[in-house]
């Protein structure tokens, strides 16, 4: 969406400093007694032309204040989801290593639920599906992310929950800057994300097979 906005903000400023332009050229070549008339009409001309580029400018940081935004929740949501996992991970750890009583991982299992319900869950979703393509017929966990996470969120088995996390954990670290640069491509583009979901849910063994089980 922010490439357009950007040709919107250009054209806007190009729209804005042509009539100026135009007017500054021709009041010159004009009659004395008309030029007053035209030196007025320069003027609004010019007057339209700072609104219409201060439109542009406004665009332009609305266009770019979005993106920011974007970004960092995406990035905000997988570093909640990384420090959740590790939560378990250090419940768990305590309730071996010192005997502490087990405490509930409904918080975190809830947390993990909603991040599922997210943008930001379909992003990586894709990613996902990406990734697990690029492997071919070698074995990847990517294909199986999203089965972890749903098994984590949905068990009440403590040693699979830890599993779970542990794995996950592991393919979250991997994230790179370009892994999130192309996220953030399927947040900004519906018509893009709503393709790559069809592909993404092709790749991911799970939801294949359930499509291909109750689709009409």
């Amino acid at each position: 969406m922010h490439r357009y906005v950007r040709t919107i903000s250009l054209m806007l400023v190009l729209l804005g400093a042509t009539p100026a332009a135009l007017a500054f050229i021709f009041y010159r070549n004009l009659p004395d007694e008309l030029n007053t008339a035209a030196q007025v009409s320069g003027t609004l001309l010019g007057a339209v032309a700072l609104i219409l580029g201060a439109l542009a400018l406004i665009l332009s940081l609305v266009s770019q204040s979005a993106d920011f935004k974007a970004e960092q929740d995406l990035k905000a949501h997988l570093l909640q989801l990384q420090v959740t996992l590790n939560n378990v991970l250090i419940n768990q750890g305590l309730h071996i290593g010192q005997g502490n009583p087990p405490s509930s991982m409904e918080k975190e299992q809830q947390a993990v639920h909603d991040f599922l319900g997210s943008t930001s869950a379909h992003a990586l979703f894709a990613l996902a599906a990406q990734k697990g393509r690029r492997a071919a017929k070698s074995p990847t966990e990517w294909r199986v992310l999203f089965m972890m996470l749903w098994e984590f969120s949905q068990t009440t088995d403590r040693e699979r929950a830890t599993r779970w996390a542990v794995h996950c954990q592991k393919l979250l670290k991997e994230l790179s800057r370009s892994d999130i640069r192309i996220m953030l491509k399927h947040l900004g583009d519906l018509e893009l994300a709503v393709t790559r979901f069809d592909d993404a849910q092709d790749q991911d063994p799970l939801t294949s097979v359930m499509v291909m089980k109750y689709a009409p």
